[in-house]
């Protein structure tokens, strides 16, 4: 499995439904657990089987015929997993996770993050209840420096247009094929 990280806006979603068009089936949208098994092997755990896309991804990227439904208190619609939309619903081991840039790229980029760089990638994108509780937030901080330290991390920027989308996928297979992953 491969993860992408990054603000509100910025193509996790999309990029999601691009490679699962491609028959990648995904584990989840909007929200990542990654658990390590009792063999160290960091997971990806699947979540609810649907993408929410804002409405011009829903124009490029849903499938013939698939009809979006109102996401309940989200603005944006929501597909249902199944036919060209496939969902895994087992975990599996986590390879690698892509920080999106800016999209300022001319074409897609994949490039190394260094660890010290990553921890500070996981600890903006994690999700943490009581940013308050000392304790809380020391395990929070604990547990970015481990994932960083035992996962690859790239960055990955690309041209936010749609008719860019296969040379990203093709980009990310690339760097996966190229570390053996």
């Amino acid at each position: 499995a491969v993860a992408f990280l990054g603000p509100s806006g910025q193509g996790k979603s999309t990029l999601t439904a691009a490679f699962a068009r491609r028959g990648f089936p995904f584990l989840s949208d909007d929200c990542l657990r990654v658990q390590a098994g009792s063999d160290g092997v960091l997971r990806a755990e699947p979540h609810a089987p649907w993408i929410r896309l804002w409405d011009d991804s829903v124009e490029a990227l849903v499938p013939d015929g698939q009809a979006p439904v109102v996401a309940p208190g989200s603005p944006k619609p929501q597909l249902e997993a199944g036919g060209q939309l496939p969902h895994c619903a087992t975990a599996l081991p986590l390879a690698r996770v892509y920080v999106l840039g800016d999209g300022e790229a001319g074409s897609a980029a994949v490039a190394p993050i260094l660890p010290a760089q990553a921890a500070i990638m996981w600890t903006r994108n994690a999700f943490v209840l009581d940013i308050k509780s000392p304790t809380v937030m020391a395990r929070s901080f604990e547990a970015a420096a481990r994932l960083a330290a035992a996962l690859p991390m790239r960055a990955l920027d690309y041209p936010r247009r749609y008719d860019a989308l296969d040379e990203v996928v093709a980009a990310v297979l690339a760097d996966l094929e190229a570390a053996g992953a």
